[in-house]
């Protein structure tokens, strides 16, 4: 019953899901009209984090580094005329820390996105005014400062909690300690959910279940917390890669084609490298006369992946954009 319960907030609230399947638009654009089309776009504006995690994916990554506004204005219209409907604010870094994170807030809701966010900041509100808040369709805080022995208190109670969720990594600092004080908080504000995900460097992601399920069930008394559901599918999907073509990810050196590709280096590596942010609308273009012509959108050599956490979203692409036999015998 557990698992059941840990499938269906998968589902919910995370990527991993089937959440394509509600984007008929796209993906009749993809099998009738072979063109592809961003839904998500991922925005790491910041490459500066307060905290040092040491199961960082991109730990190796310049941390000085950062997106100038213009830029970042100019690749958010780019998208959004490409067809994107949601703007994910990420890292990287804690994107919080970005010097004007209100104005990419403010300027990414004139353009009519949907804004999420995701950061490790404890008082997200010493970076967001009220009226960012109000823009937000949700923000997620990650619980990663109880890793440090932080006597941290999370200030979120001004954050609605019809936007509010949480989120933790776990790893080898992870205590039963720290379980009971995220349900706490948890309970405290009255979040949607807390999402608990294993340490995508290594192979956690078969045995956390194991590991902790009987530990998270003893505190999950009001049912918020949930393991994401990812079990063996961090190998890439053997037919192709298209992913980078719905949820691309931004960062100061360029468009990539998704945020896994960081776990083997930890820094982001040209080979996955879409387009510079330039070019967004010519990539695209040449992508789909790519595809068009019966070939992939992108090349990727897969065999280089490690941990891919696409697997699902790929097949289902792949599916969506092959010509199957006797398709109408459903």
């Amino acid at each position: 019953m557990l698992e059941k319960a840990h499938e269906k907030m998968t589902q919910m609230y995370s990527t991993f899901g089937d959440k394509l399947l509600q984007h008929t638009d796209v993906l009749n654009s993809i099998q009738n009209k072979k063109k592809f089309k961003p839904i998500t776009v991922q925005l790491c504006p910041t490459e500066r984090c307060d905290l040092n995690c040491h199961y960082c994916s991109v730990g190796n990554r310049d941390k000085s580094k950062t997106i100038p506004l213009p830029i970042i204005k100019k690749g958010l219209k780019d998208f959004r005329q490409l067809g994107a409907k949601a703007l994910e604010i990420t890292g990287g870094g804690n994107p919080l820390l970005y010097y004007q994170i209100n104005e990419v807030i403010d300027f990414a809701y004139k353009l009519g996105y949907d804004i999420g966010i995701i950061t490790n900041a404890y008082v997200p509100l010493n970076h967001l005014l009220l009226s960012s808040i109000q823009k937000i369709t949700w923000i997620r805080i990650s619980m990663s400062a109880l890793d440090f022995d932080i006597d941290t208190f999370f200030k979120l109670g001004t954050i609605p909690k019809e936007k509010l969720g949480l989120s933790y990594i776990i790893n080898k600092k992870t205590t039963e300690n720290i379980i009971q004080r995220i349900a706490h908080i948890a309970s405290k504000f009255d979040v949607k959910f807390v999402r608990l995900a294993p340490d995508c460097l290594n192979d956690d992601s078969l045995t956390i279940n194991k590991k902790w399920n009987t530990t998270i069930d003893k505190y999950n008394r009001e049912g918020k917390l949930f393991i994401k559901e990812i079990n063996d599918n961090f190998y890439p999907y053997s037919d192709g890669c298209y992913v980078g073509m719905v949820r691309p990810y931004w960062n100061s050196s360029g468009v990539y084609m998704c945020s896994s590709h960081v776990l083997e280096t930890k820094n982001y590596e040209t080979a996955w490298k879409l387009c510079d942010i330039e070019n967004i609308k010519r990539f695209y273009k040449e992508a789909n006369e790519k595809f068009k012509a019966g070939q992939k959108p992108y090349d990727i050599e897969l065999s280089n992946c490690y941990h891919c956490y696409y697997y699902n979203n790929n097949k289902l692409l792949h599916t969506v954009a092959t010509e199957l036999p006797d398709r109408n015998f459903a």
